[in-house]
């Protein structure tokens, strides 16, 4: 891909991946711009490197079912469409979704916690 000055989110985009080629963020921001301009060949191979960010997954799977849709390739289009589905099946099976971790109270580790003193030392 070669930057265009006169089109500076894409030089952006297109930096950060040169400069840092493992960060699969980076690599979706790239594909999403790519593709937003109608170059769906460029972006198909950002893209396919970017759904194993955990968080850009999704994202990247719709955009590749796009993308391959647009270039006319429909097998490829399905297959990123069809796994996208089982990933949301995937997600529904697991029942419930993660729990977030416990707060913890700040302060030494030995202290007494709050809700444990008499009222008149809790003030």
């Amino acid at each position: 891909m070669s930057d265009n000055p006169t089109d500076p989110e894409l030089s952006k985009a297109g930096s950060r991946v040169q400069n840092n080629p493992t960060n699969l963020e980076n690599r979706f921001l790239l594909g999403e711009c790519l593709f937003q301009r109608g170059r769906h060949k460029e972006a198909i191979a950002e893209l396919q490197k970017a759904r194993m960010h955990p968080r850009r997954r999704q994202a990247a799977l719709t955009l590749l079912s796009q993308a391959f849709a647009a270039i006319g390739d429909q097998k490829s289009s399905e297959d990123a469409r069809r796994t996208l589905e089982e990933d949301s099946d995937e997600d529904d099976d697991s029942g419930s979704s993660p729990k977030p971790a416990p707060l913890t109270p700040k302060g030494p580790k030995n202290a007494p916690a709050m809700n444990n003193l008499p009222e008149n030392e809790a003030k």
